[in-house]
Formats: C-alpha cells, sequence, structure tokens
C-alpha cells in the first residue's frame, strides 16, 4: 500500500485551478493592512447589517449571458465592503452562513459555496474576474471540500482562482491572530 500525499494527488488530478499557502494569505493580509484599516473597523462606517441588502437596492440586481451559463449577480454595496480598484486579492469563505459568523479570516466575504452552481455569482467577484495582478482566493472548512467548488469556479471561467491550501482549520490553527468572529 503507496501512501500518497495531497500535493502527489493534486498533480494526479491536474487541477485546472491554483493554491495559496495560509502563510502567503497572512503576509498579504499583513502587506494591504487590512487588520488595520477594515471598513468594519472605522467609528463612522456601517456594520455588515446596516450594508443594504439587495432586495432594497432594485438596480443592484442583472443578468450576465455568455456561452456556457446565464449567470445573476446581486450587488451588496461593494465600496462599502472596502473592494476598491487597489485591492489585490478578494477571500471568500465558502462555507455556510453560521460558520461564517461563528469565525472567519479577517476580511473574507461569505459566499456560500452552493451559490456557485446556482450561478448567484455578485459583482464583486465578476470585477476579478480573470483581471490581471487580482487573486480569488477561497477556501472551506478544509481543503478537500475546497477542491470541488475551485474546480467549479474555473469551469464557470475564472482563471484567477486560488485554493487556502490546508482550508479554515489549517489557518485558523497556524494564525489565529487573523480570524474574527464570535469564536
Amino acid at each position: 500500500v503507496e501512501i500518497l500525499s495531497d500535493k502527489v494527488i493534486a498533480k494526479k488530478r491536474k487541477e485546472v485551478f491554483r493554491r495559496i499557502k495560509g502563510s502567503t494569505l497572512a503576509k498579504l493580509l499583513t502587506e494591504q493592512n487590512f487588520v488595520q484599516e477594515s471598513v468594519y473597523s472605522l467609528g463612522d462606517s456601517p456594520t455588515k447589517e446596516e450594508i443594504p441588502s439587495a432586495a432594497a437596492d432594485n438596480e443592484s440586481v442583472y443578468s450576465y449571458q455568455s456561452a456556457t451559463s446565464a449567470v445573476s449577480a446581486v450587488t451588496y454595496a461593494t465600496e462599502q465592503l472596502g473592494i476598491t480598484s487597489e485591492t489585490k486579492f478578494l477571500l471568500l469563505d465558502l462555507r455556510d452562513p453560521d460558520d461564517f459568523e461563528l469565525c472567519h479570516i479577517v476580511e473574507a466575504l461569505n459566499f456560500p459555496a452552493p451559490n456557485i452552481s446556482r450561478d448567484k455569482i455578485p459583482p464583486e467577484v465578476f470585477r476579478f474576474k480573470n483581471e490581471k495582478d487580482k487573486l480569488l482566493i477561497v477556501y472551506m472548512e478544509d481543503e478537500r471540500k475546497g477542491v470541488e467548488y475551485a474546480k467549479l469556479f474555473t469551469e464557470k471561467g475564472f482563471d484567477n482562482i486560488f485554493l487556502l491550501n490546508s482550508g479554515f482549520e489549517g489557518c485558523a490553527e497556524a494564525f489565529p491572530d487573523k480570524l474574527e468572529g464570535k469564536k
């Protein structure tokens, strides 16, 4: 019986997405000063609960038709989320909203994984789609669960998808200072 490492398995699968280490993500978060300059930590900024819902913003719903699929997207008031043209990466937590609320990596946006297959992709994700020098980093509870959804993103035409190695669990263990939430 031969024991295969995750790296060997990844090479055999010929993954179409790339991977990013937790240490690299921690470095990106530190370099961009997101921890200190988070839109949620500013005194006069709205809280996540105060950000208008898609239902309240009748100009934020639009459709995009491509050769492979029809995509509906809903705006979350991108500027209020702190996403600007200088933002180098978008960190998407693909776990359930309850898990996200409990604890998540700083600056992550909750985007439950089933929304990918339902073509409910928000505009801030589309702003990063295949943009040069922009990273779309996704993670699930563990790395193995994330593989399926990173692959699904690439099937939807996203070439700049990066899966967080070791997933949320590994990052939480190695970089507890990069977490926020109730936990």
